[in-house]
This record gives structure tokens, sequence and C-alpha cells, in this order.
């Protein structure tokens, strides 16, 4: 029997966790838009779109043949989370740069949805990083 793989085109977002606003600090947007190229041909999927602001990463994503959305948005994160420490200072220390959590759709999310995503990730707290 043949199998037939699909490409399939997700809207995916995540946020860096305790509300961190690392896309503010320089160098930071150049980093994960580069870790995020060098990514795209060994693990099959292709960035349409990237968005990033504050602590917030929006992504367009066409997945190609077998990979999975989750297996997807973890090899980022945890391939971002590696370029960023090692290209920025500030985030070398840092445990963990993401959230757990990721919201990823076929359809382009409203902003009530996404906004109810954020909430309820990880609220800032005190002492995290400074942006000057």
């Amino acid at each position: 029997m043949q199998k037939t793989y699909v490409d399939i085109v997700i809207y995916a977002t995540f946020c860096a966790r305790n509300n961190r606003k690392i896309f503010e600090i320089p160098g930071v947007k150049d980093a994960f838009n580069d870790a995020l190229q060098n990514l795209c041909e060994p693990f099959s999927f292709e960035v349409l779109h990237t968005s990033t602001a504050g602590a917030r990463a929006d992504l367009i994503l066409r997945l190609h043949g077998t990979s999975s959305v989750q297996s997807c948005v973890t090899t980022i994160k945890k391939a971002t989370t590696h370029a960023l420490r090692e290209r920025i200072p500030k985030l070398a220390q840092v445990t963990q740069i993401w959230t757990k959590h990721y919201m990823a759709t076929t359809q382009k999310p409203t902003k009530q949805i996404t906004d109810t995503f954020l909430a309820a990730q990880n609220p800032p707290k005190n002492g995290g990083i400074s942006h000057d």
C-alpha cells in the first residue's frame, strides 16, 4: 500500500516564560530568525511568515510529509533557545526561555483566541530581564 503525504499550513504562537519582553533586547529578532532558517531543511518545514514582538512569536509554517505540529514547534523552541543563549549574553543564564505551551491552528486565529491563550501564560514576575 502506498502512503500519501500532504503539506499543511499552520499558525503557531508561543511566548517567553514569565512574559519576558525578549524581542525588545537588541539582536534577539535576528538570532531567532537565523535559527529558524537553519532548521527548515533538516526538519521538513518551511517558514512562510514570522512576526515577533515583546514576549511573543507568531509563525506561519508549512509542514512537509510526516512532520507533526508538536515535533515542529518543540524543535523550533529548543533550537531558538540554544541560538539565543549563544548569541545574546543577557539570555545565557536563563534556564527556560519559552513557556511549555503553544497555540497552533490551521486557520488564522482571531484576536480574542490569541489573547485568551496569551493571558493563560505565566504572568510577569519581579526580577525579570531588564531591557536597557
